[in-house]
């Protein structure tokens, strides 16, 4: 009979042979959709081959790690649409030069520094820093949770073995509350909790999306006064726009503690980027934004649009 591990070895050889020599198989669910890995040092395999014939060995790999806050909390991951944002993709020219209303800067230098705060954040985490804790504010389709995907995108591919969790905040509660109604459940509301509060990174989009219950509010409480006292980098969206709707809405503790946990970043544009759905409506908002009207400029849009 093959020894136990040399045979655990033998299939973990073949699952990398197979997925290296046919990276677009269906069957490589990750390779399928992103055209490459999400850790390159196991495959996606989640374990590590080390020499060779009777000498070759299997350690797990470091990505392992995030795997197992994924199993714990079923809605922690990034969607398939989310896994295509990018900082390089982040284009400003949906934010105008206007000057805000009130203010002294315009909606397009609003959107830089909330794209540099960005970029500080990721780049301070691999580097071993801890980084600035961020919230990003701003109405339905300014870009938050595209910067806040970009984030942990950037994070995962470049350090795969940190435990980053990206949670939209009603998915998040919803699976808290399936806890006491599901027996079967693998995982306690405890589990849920414990995870998101000491994950390495936190990232909870679309904070305040509803009307909180006293419940949730204590839920929400207990995860972000626990990272604002451990000093727990984090990424919080939020579409409530001042500290009274966050109040209304959250609860002055709530709010207290992520004014004390986070720098705080306005994103303003004119209009909802999600409804700005063909290039006509690109070339008219970005030539508008640019205050463009020589038609060669124009085209030369529409060219960049299609790079």
């Amino acid at each position: 009979m093959e020894p136990i591990n040399l045979s655990i070895n033998s299939q973990l050889k073949k699952i990398n042979n197979k997925t290296a020599s046919n990276p677009g198989n269906p069957s490589n669910h990750n390779s399928y959709i992103y055209g490459s890995y999400q850790c390159n040092d196991c495959n996606d395999t989640g374990y590590v081959l080390s020499g060779s014939g009777l000498d070759m060995a299997a350690t797990r790999c470091k990505c392992l790690k995030n795997k197992s806050i994924q199993r714990k909390i079923k809605s922690a991951r990034i969607s398939t649409l989310l896994r295509k944002c990018s900082f390089d993709k982040f284009d400003s020219r949906y934010y105008s030069n206007k000057i805000i209303k009130g203010g002294s800067h315009s909606y397009r230098e609003m959107a830089e520094k909330a794209l540099d705060a960005a970029a500080s954040f990721v780049h301070n985490v691999l580097e071993n820093q801890l980084p600035d804790s961020l919230l990003f504010v701003g109405k339905t389709g300014r870009g938050k949770t595209y910067l806040a995907a970009s984030i942990a995108n950037e994070i995962l591919d470049r350090k795969p073995d940190i435990g980053l969790l990206f949670v939209v905040v009603p998915d998040l509660l919803n699976e808290i509350r399936s806890t006491y109604d599901n027996k079967n459940n693998t995982h306690s509301e405890f589990d849920i909790i414990d995870t998101a509060r000491n994950a390495d990174i936190l990232i909870l989009d679309d904070l305040g999306a509803h009307n909180y219950s006293d419940w949730v509010k204590d839920k929400l409480y207990s995860i972000i006064d626990y990272r604002l006292q451990e000093q727990l980098p984090t990424v919080i969206t939020t579409n409530l726009l001042d500290p009274p709707s966050m109040d209304q809405v959250l609860g002055e503790r709530i709010t207290s503690r992520i004014f004390q946990l986070c720098r705080v970043y306005r994103m303003m544009c004119e209009r909802d980027i999600r409804l700005i759905n063909s290039y006509e409506d690109m070339l008219n908002v970005f030539s508008k934004n640019d205050n463009l009207n020589d038609k060669k400029d124009k085209n030369d849009k529409i060219d960049n649009l299609n790079e």
